[in-house]
């Protein structure tokens, strides 16, 4: 992969987690009950059903 198109990469998720930071920063409550709800599904995604 060519060094500037990486860096292009390295540089979009860096920002992206300076996003994600402020978000919990300025909203922990909402950042936690995003945190639990995106859990359940991605848990009841892998588990599938018993049937």
């Amino acid at each position: 992969m060519d060094t500037t198109r990486w860096n292009q990469i390295t540089a979009r998720a860096q920002q992206l987690m300076g996003r994600a930071r402020r978000f919990v920063h300025d909203r922990p409550l909402q950042a936690i009950a995003l945190t639990i709800g995106v859990g359940f599904v991605v848990g009841k995604t892998l588990v599938g059903r018993d049937n």
